[in-house]
Parts: structure tokens; sequence; C-alpha cells
């Protein structure tokens, strides 16, 4: 199972929990007992990072979103869908990039951009529009 592989990634982060959630029902990811992710299935995850860092990720909701079919493009959560060992590594380092945001707020710091992975394989990642 998917699932089971992403969570075994997820095993060694300090503070995070997979327990059932009380908003969604089924599994959810928490940090320091703070929900911010939560499955839809055993292969997709709908995860709390920020509208700015998935625009900048150049990540877009899915089409045919059964859980979130009318989700803003504002939003800050982003269905994360994983079919392959690799997807479930890139869902993997999304996550871990929601604990620093998590962390990072905690202790009233910002995060670095250095710290976001790069967008995934095959994606174009979105250009900024200027403000006049």
């Amino acid at each position: 199972m998917l699932k089971q592989k992403l969570l075994q990634l997820l095993a060694s982060v300090e503070g995070l929990t997979a327990e059932p959630s009380p908003v969604s029902g089924g599994t959810a990811l928490f940090f320091r007992g703070r929900e911010f992710a939560h499955f839809h299935n055993d292969k997709e995850l709908d995860l709390r990072l920020t509208s700015k860092l998935i625009r900048s990720l150049g990540l877009s909701h899915p089409a045919g979103s059964v859980h979130h079919p009318n989700r803003s493009a504002s939003s800050p959560w982003i269905e994360v869908r994983f079919e392959t060992d690799r997807e479930v590594e890139r869902a993997a380092e999304l996550v871990k990039l929601a604990v620093a945001q998590l962390l990072s707020a905690l202790r009233g710091t910002a995060l670095p951009a250095a710290t976001a992975p790069s967008a995934p394989p095959g994606s174009t990642p979105r250009r900024a529009r200027r403000r006049p």
C-alpha cells in the first residue's frame, strides 16, 4: 500500500503522528497536535501548505477531484495524488515542507526559500504575475 509506504517515510519526523481525524474521518497527519493533512484514500493526501508555496512549486488542484471539486485556486490546501514510489517520495517531501512551515510558525521565523523542494518532475512552475 502506498499510504503505508508514505507513513513509513515520515516515521522519523519528530512531532509528526498519524491518527484518526476528528474532522475528516480516516487517517490524518498531526504535527504537535495540529492536523495539517488527511488521507482521502490510500493514494491521495489533502495537505495544507500555503497558496503562495503551492503556486511557487507549480502545483495545481488535480482534475476530477471527488472530495473538493470546487476548491479555490487560492486555497492553502492541495490534493496530492501518488501512484508510484517516486510520487510517494515526492509526497513525503511536501509533507516535510509542511512540517517545516508549522515549526517555523511556532518559532515565529520565516521559512527560507531554499527549503522548498523543486517543482515535481514533468510540471512547469507557474510564473508570478507582476502587479502594476
